[in-house]
């Protein structure tokens, strides 16, 4: 059971993997305050002590902070945890056709080099993560549905570097309640942590959110 303790409210936020957290803190200075821990991995240092059956832990690789769903990016260290996984496949699953691409890549090879005066060497031993490299093979952050990519960044995330929790700032901002409805059944069926921030209250609120909201005259409701 992963919680989360900040020093304004009255109990902590427990994750429950069949809702999802939303801590709304109105005052924008204070909502600020909080934004910058989490960026700068500081949180205990404001306040904020995130624990797992009851034994805190260090915010530092094990939260995941989301703040620009528009400009997603996948680490090299994701990235290469990635293309095991697809060699796997291939050597599992694709294993004639696999076979074949490396021997027309070597005959093709063999050809250039028969084609030229001069002596060539070239590694016959073919890497797939090599090609995959080459072709820039890498998950999709440019298609129009930003949700579908948010989606997939932290379902991938949470497979290869699973953080224990992740954290999204202002998805009501940017997105509806019926577009949040989908996206929170995929991280509820995922047994996905994430605690979302708002900054402001004004939002239909969906049948998956426990909210809690610090307003401006800095009362718990």
């Amino acid at each position: 059971m992963i919680m989360v303790s900040f020093d304004f409210l009255s109990k902590p936020i427990v994750f429950d993997e069949n809702n999802i957290s939303v801590l709304c803190i109105e005052n924008h200075k204070l909502f600020r305050s909080i934004y910058n821990a989490f960026i700068s991995e500081k949180s205990e240092e404001n306040g904020i002590v995130f624990s797992e059956n009851f034994i805190p832990f260090n915010t530092k690789g094990n939260i995941c902070v989301i703040d620009d769903f528009f400009r997603l990016s996948y680490s090299n260290a994701i990235i290469k945890k990635l293309y095991e996984q697809i060699e796997k496949f291939t050597v599992s699953d694709l294993q004639h056709e696999t076979w074949q691409l490396k021997a027309h890549i070597i005959n093709f090879m063999e050809l250039i080099v028969k084609s030229f005066d001069y002596d060539f060497d070239f590694n016959y031993d073919i890497n797939l993560s090599d090609i995959f490299k080459m072709l820039s093979l890498k998950p999709a952050t440019d298609k129009n549905e930003i949700l579908d990519i948010l989606l997939d960044y932290i379902l991938i995330l949470n497979r290869y570097a699973p953080p224990k929790c992740f954290i999204l700032l202002n998805l009501h901002l940017y997105f509806s309640i019926d577009e949040l409805n989908l996206f929170y059944n995929d991280i509820v069926n995922n047994h996905i942590d994430i605690l979302v921030l708002e900054n402001t209250k004004n939002f239909n609120r969906s049948d998956f959110e426990n909210v809690i909201v610090y307003d401006n005259d800095f009362c718990e409701i």
